[in-house]
């Protein structure tokens, strides 16, 4: 591997990690909102559940919107490595959190799901145009 492949690789790697680290800020920061929205008004569990779902897709987005912006290229592998890593980071927490790791049969929409909003948004983030 010659240097500019190990400082390509180097590039991505920071770029996923700071990704990873932004979503899951946004994500912390949305969660502290809605939880003060479902204890101060009639939020049920199921649109709190769509709520924070769809808060954490946002995140996954965003985040790789940045990174595809920074890294110029491979915008759909930066999203969707920041998206699988994503998702890796909530079951590890959650296994953490609560001691097991259920098998459902919606234990793989979501991770996929995160995937390719991920990916999407490398892609964006990648062919958005520099302002002059």
């Amino acid at each position: 591997m010659d240097e500019k492949e190990k400082k390509k690789n180097y590039g991505l790697l920071l770029s996923v990690l700071s990704g990873l680290l932004s979503a899951l800020v946004i994500t912390g920061l949305s969660m502290l909102i809605i939880s003060v929205i479902y204890l101060s008004s009639e939020l049920t569990d199921e649109t709190a559940r769509s709520l924070v779902t769809a808060l954490a897709l946002l995140s996954v987005f965003v985040s790789a919107v940045v990174s595809g912006v920074k890294m110029k290229s491979r915008g759909l592998l930066t999203g969707a490595l920041i998206g699988a890593a994503y998702s890796l980071c909530l079951y590890i927490t959650g296994f953490l959190a609560f001691g097991l790791f259920n098998f459902s049969k919606g234990i793989f929409g979501i991770p996929a799901l995160s995937v390719f909003i991920g990916a999407l948004g490398g892609i964006v983030g990648v062919n958005i145009k520099g302002r002059k």
